[in-house]
């Protein structure tokens, strides 16, 4: 989700004014008696507002278990450790992860995809380095 876009569900959010103000945490939820509209509570002055009438800036917050993962990948990235690439047949990485994702994602990539009885998808190991920044 880019940092300017609505929410477009409930759950937790960040919301800021704009670039440069301090994220504030607001909990968006679907209001059914405004045909579905997600709504937000403003702490100022404890009112519901529709998210479509703030603007402003929302960054959906994710889930306990999304978090872990990225973060396990984060630390992957930082140590170098080897990680596993799922690979198009033009040999080109689509994404990284454990073994045991990568090689869900290519099953399900190759029972998918009409052109996999010709060309494969692939899970092969590689290394993920951080580069260092310049100075």
């Amino acid at each position: 989700m880019e940092v300017n876009q609505l929410p477009t569900k409930p759950g937790p959010y960040y919301w800021r004014e704009s670039d440069g103000d301090e994220w504030e945490i607001h909990t968006v939820f679907i209001d059914d008696e405004l045909n579905n509209t997600l709504m937000a509570l403003c702490p100022i002055d404890d009112t519901w507002y529709a998210t479509e009438n703030w603007g402003g800036q929302w960054l959906p917050i994710p889930p306990a278990d999304e978090l872990v993962k990225l973060q396990a990948k984060a630390k992957m990235v930082d140590e170098g450790h080897e990680s596993w690439g799922v690979y198009h047949p033009s040999g080109q990485l689509v994404l990284t992860g454990d073994k045991s994702d990568c090689e869900q994602q290519v099953d399900y990539m190759n029972d998918t995809d009409i052109f996999a009885a010709h060309q494969k998808h692939t899970c092969e190991p590689v290394t993920i380095v951080r580069n260092q920044k310049q100075k």
